[in-house]
């Protein structure tokens, strides 16, 4: 029986690694090295590697992560031109008009914001006095701010409450 579900486990955890060296987005490369730092130390709090172990571990990390960089073009693209890192696209501009929707969007409810999943609703409200952003936006990529259009500063306390009681009891 333990050993079905670890296959079933092994496949899941293959189908994300897949889904991350696949992916254009930077987000996608940030999480996949964060999830390799996230399993390195779990290897390293459960087992005491030899010096064999910690060589095959930071081999087996530089590959892995020379792999995601190879594989994203975006980050392909800094490598090879250095100067398009300081080019703004037309992803930049983007997000940095969502970042200031969503700022503004906190700034009208900052107690209680908007409720979750208004964002959709009322981005267009503030859309007119954006530089950049997109004209419809699902998300505003940036979580903190997201939590705080949708919830307000009530949330960040109900968050930050939560995170109290997994810590006291970790």
């Amino acid at each position: 029986e333990r050993g079905r579900w670890r296959w079933v486990w092994l496949l899941a955890v293959l189908l994300s690694v897949i889904a991350f060296f696949t992916a254009a987005s930077r987000g996608a490369v940030i999480g996949a090295l964060a999830g390799l730092v996230a399993g390195g130390g779990l290897f390293l709090s459960l087992h005491r590697p030899s010096r064999r172990q910690w060589l095959g571990l930071v081999a087996g990390g530089l590959v892995t992560l020379g792999l995601l960089l190879a594989t994203n073009s975006r980050f392909r693209s800094l490598v090879t031109d250095p100067g398009s890192f300081h080019q703004r696209t037309e992803g930049d501009v983007q997000r940095l008009g969502m970042l200031q929707g969503g700022w503004l969007l906190g700034q009208e409810r900052p107690w209680l914001g908007h409720g979750p999943g208004m964002v959709p609703f009322v981005y267009p409200e503030v859309r007119a006095r954006l530089v950049g952003g997109v004209e419809t936006s699902y998300q505003l990529h940036c979580a903190p701010l997201h939590w705080w259009a949708t919830t307000g500063l009530f949330g960040f306390g109900a968050l930050a409450a939560l995170f109290g009681l997994l810590l006291r009891e970790w």
